[in-house]
């Protein structure tokens, strides 16, 4: 007995030092990295503002940032926002990223458009893209549309601002429409945001519920045996 209380002692001195050491390896890290749960509380809670909470995550982790995801279930993931790395993976050596089924699966709302091509039917796609972007007419007509959404919904916005002495939130204005005093809400946009929010939620769920039972199943045919 006094064996088993002796491990269960140095159990328990090792997981406080473990403990002790990952608070102090995560003092400046932009997520806490939890033992096994690893990131999720940390990402759940800035789930409504994902794209603020990854900006700031690539400022402070220098732009490629590892995300921990609990232990076992395959959800660690790399975001990086470092040009080269991007030119990288998208364009030079595409071949060796390919999204794979499961990607698909996560984000079947985004249909199949480039987003989600993989292989010949992204360099097709990317083609077509390039060829729309390059075309002197497109640019042309960008630059117009822009100069004129700037002139009639841009400056009349912040004239309004200043003659009223407030302050605004420029990402509360989305087009089409709505960029404008008074910010109308945009259906759209809220849509979007729901879906991409139900999409990394059911994701961490799946993967964490799917990971227990893959693990209990183990321990049950464990104590058949």
């Amino acid at each position: 007995m006094a064996i088993i209380l002796g491990y269960i002692d140095i159990g328990l001195a090792f997981i406080f030092l473990y403990l002790i050491l990952q608070r102090w390896l995560d003092r400046n890290a932009p997520v806490r990295n939890w033992p096994v749960i690893g990131m999720v509380p940390g990402l759940l809670h800035n789930a409504r503002r994902m794209h603020e909470f990854a900006t700031d995550c690539l400022r402070q982790a220098g732009w490629t940032y590892n995300v921990k995801g609990p232990w076992l279930a395959g959800m660690d993931f790399v975001i990086t926002s470092d040009p080269m790395n991007i030119h990288y993976i998208c364009s030079r050596n595409f071949g060796n990223y390919p999204k794979g089924r499961e990607f698909n699966e996560i984000f079947e709302a985004m249909g199949d458009g480039i987003f989600n091509a993989d292989g010949e039917m992204w360099k097709v796609q990317r083609k077509v893209l390039h060829s729309l972007i390059k075309n002197e007419n497109y640019e042309a007509a960008l630059v117009r549309t822009i100069n004129r959404k700037v002139e009639n919904g841009l400056f009349p916005i912040l004239n309004h601002a200043s003659e009223l002495k407030t302050t605004l939130d420029l990402q509360e204005g989305y087009d089409p429409g709505s960029l404008s005093v008074g910010f109308p809400p945009n259906e759209y946009e809220k849509a979007y945001s729901e879906m991409e929010e139900a999409v990394f939620t059911g994701k961490s769920c799946r993967k964490v519920v799917g990971s227990c039972k893959n693990g209990f199943k183990l321990e049950k045919r464990k104590s058949f045996v």
